[in-house]
């Protein structure tokens, strides 16, 4: 009871502000709620990374809290963190693949590493058409045959425009790798 009481105070102070207050729940509840976020994690770095964030979470909405079950309020807080980061961490990866599968599909004769943005960036140059086709072709993976089905046209012309694509983005990758080397 006494344990509970103490948490409660130190709840009521965090609310006010005080970074002891905080400084001693983190104490407290680090030891259980780094078990949770080590299962969440594939390194213990990232576990700690998630620890803390989570509890920055904790502080930022504490004044949400009310009279329930403290521990189990912000062990669902640590909990969505976690998810989050895995979330975000899947994405980060798929958009390496992406960059990856793009740059092959271009045939980039370069030295330089290109960002998702980057290419996200030169892909926005190109008319709706071709952004589309190209889209389908080299991220969603669709044979020209299928992207014709779905556009209600020819395979040549698909062909084409995939083709007209590649150097067009091929051409925007190297000027943009051209303007850094300017700089």
């Amino acid at each position: 009871m006494l344990k509970e009481n103490k948490l409660k105070e130190l709840i009521e102070q965090c609310k006010c502000g005080e970074s002891k207050a905080q400084h001693s729940i983190f104490n407290l509840k680090k030891d259980e709620f780094f078990a949770i976020c080590k299962r969440y994690a594939s390194s213990s770095s990232e576990a700690e990374d998630m620890l803390i964030e989570g509890f920055t979470k904790i502080f930022n909405n504490i004044d949400s809290y009310s009279n329930g079950n403290f521990n189990i309020w912000a062990r669902r807080i640590i909990i969505n963190n976690c998810i989050n980061a895995y979330h975000k961490e899947k994405k980060r990866q798929e958009n390496e693949i992406v960059v990856e599968e793009f740059q092959e599909t271009i045939e980039i004769e370069s030295e330089e590493q290109f960002s998702y943005d980057d290419l996200l960036y030169c892909l926005k140059q190109l008319n709706d058409n071709q952004r589309i086709i190209f889209n389908l072709y080299a991220i969603d993976e669709y044979k020209p045959k299928e992207i014709a089905e779905i556009l209600n046209t020819n395979d040549d012309t698909i062909r084409t425009i995939i083709h007209r694509s590649k150097v067009k983005l091929k051409k925007l990758l190297t000027e943009l790798e051209l303007r850094r080397k300017t700089k």
